[in-house]
């Protein structure tokens, strides 16, 4: 016979009070220990143990115990820590110091200033035109009485804090400093790179009614005079003197036959200084047929690829190497309605870029300051490709290169060739020192572009 429902319903709750007085007979006792560990067991029921396993908790009479009970047996399951990212804090923008572009030189300490608006009025310091340290240059090119300028980039001025700054005037000689409002100095103040030209002899002259002398001219400074001598021809020296009470300047080919003229002195051009031997074939004459040294013909040329129109078989441009697979990107030439700095082989690019261009490796380790002049331009019919003249290390990292009217660079145009200049310095580039440095070619325009001779001076 069952038992009656509340028979049942007495037994069962007996039952379950004594389980309850057996559990709390069976937990341990709670110290300080317990409430440094980092688990926390509830030790009544095993369901409620096995819930908190994550913790470590196991149901069971391991040690001393007897009958189970919730311990911390089993490791603890980690929870993950989401990591918080704080936005950046905001950063002052930082402006760079100006440097003056080529052909111009840097008087003085940087922040070195005159005072004033200079030769302008005061609002055209601030002309978008003169936005760049080569425009102000130009803007003080284009001006007769400027002799130098100062140029500050944005957040340079301390009342124009958003604009760039381009002062002219008419001296090159700084009387003072200046700083922004952060108290930086930013700012340069460049004057006219002078002339290159070297002493050769003092009470000496190009000697008269000789074939060595070119011109003779009348009341030109000495830096005019250098110019006449840069801009004509075989001109490798010139003299300058006072005679009859006015100047008195001119321009030979050699000073093998100079004269004595008291109160007279004769210079050479830079070019006219011996080259530094740091690559071979400096002046693109060296070239071979079938290993014989030979010369092109007039209107003649040859490809590093190929043998062009030259009518000569398997020839060679020594030391100078092609980067790229175009048969004609370039090669030598023998013009014949143009003039040439040297010989009688001009270096033509039809291609030159970053991919394409003519190339030797430096003969000497890179240690000292480096000065490069180039004659370029003017090669071929007026064909006016511009140059691009770079060094770059051994990784194939650029340097340092100058470019046809970038940063103040000489352009090209037309059929005559001009000089250009590169100095390189260690102080600059002292990563790349003790490196063999390469010499690339190439050009920035989209014709021809040429080179007479390249000179380490």
């Amino acid at each position: 016979m069952a038992p009656s429902l509340p028979l049942v319903t007495a037994w069962f709750t007996a039952a379950r009070a004594h389980v309850d007085e057996s559990s709390m007979l069976q937990m341990p006792i709670k110290n300080q220990a317990a409430d440094e560990d980092e688990c926390r067991c509830p030790g009544y029921y095993e369901d409620e143990c096995t819930a908190e396993a994550a913790q470590g908790c196991v149901w069971s009479s391991q040690g001393s115990s007897n009958g189970p009970w919730c311990q911390c047996l089993g490791d603890a399951v980690p929870v993950p820590i989401t990591p918080v990212t704080l936005p950046p804090l905001p950063v002052d923008p930082v402006t760079e110091p100006a440097v003056c572009p080529a052909g111009w030189v840097q008087m003085a300490e940087q922040g070195a200033d005159i005072g004033g608006c200079g030769l302008q009025a005061c609002s055209d310091r601030y002309s978008p035109a003169t936005a760049s340290e080569a425009l102000c240059a130009e803007a003080c090119d284009a001006n007769d009485e400027c002799n130098g300028f100062s140029y500050a980039p944005q957040n340079g001025d301390r009342n124009h804090e958003s604009e760039t700054v381009c002062t002219l005037y008419n001296s090159d000689t700084p009387t003072g400093s200046w700083t922004n409002s952060a108290g930086t100095f930013i700012q340069v103040f460049c004057g006219r790179a002078p002339p290159v030209y070297h002493l050769s002899a003092t009470d000496m002259k190009c000697p008269n009614n000789h074939g060595d002398r070119l011109f003779r001219s009348t009341d030109l400074s000495i830096d005019e005079c250098h110019l006449q001598c840069q801009d004509t021809e075989t001109c490798a020296h010139f003299s300058y003197g006072l005679y009859n009470g006015g100047s008195v300047c001119m321009g030979c080919t050699t000073l093998a036959n100079q004269e004595v003229h008291v109160g007279f002195n004769t210079y050479d051009m830079e070019h006219s200084t011996p080259p530094v031997q740091m690559i071979e074939n400096w002046d693109f004459e060296g070239m071979t047929s079938e290993g014989i040294d030979v010369t092109l013909g007039v209107n003649k040329w040859i490809h590093f690829l190929n043998n062009g129109n030259s009518g000569l078989t398997n020839t060679a441009i020594k030391d100078w190497q092609q980067m790229g697979s175009g048969a004609g990107a370039s090669g030598l030439f023998s013009p014949g309605g143009n003039d040439i700095a040297e010989g009688s082989h001009v270096l033509f690019l039809n291609s030159g870029d970053d991919n394409n261009y003519v190339y030797q490796n430096l003969l000497q380790p890179f240690t000292a300051t480096l000065n490069i002049e180039a004659a370029v331009g003017g090669g071929n019919g007026g064909n006016d490709g511009g140059y691009r003249m770079g060094l770059y290390a051994e990784d194939g990292s650029l340097v340092q290169e100058v470019a046809a009217g970038v940063n103040g660079a000489p352009d090209t145009s037309g059929s005559q060739y001009i000089i250009t200049h590169m100095s390189v310095s260690v102080a600059d580039h002292p990563a790349v020192v003790g490196q063999h440095l390469q010499l690339r070619l190439m050009k920035n325009k989209g014709a021809q572009g040429h080179y007479h001779y390249i000179r380490f001076t």
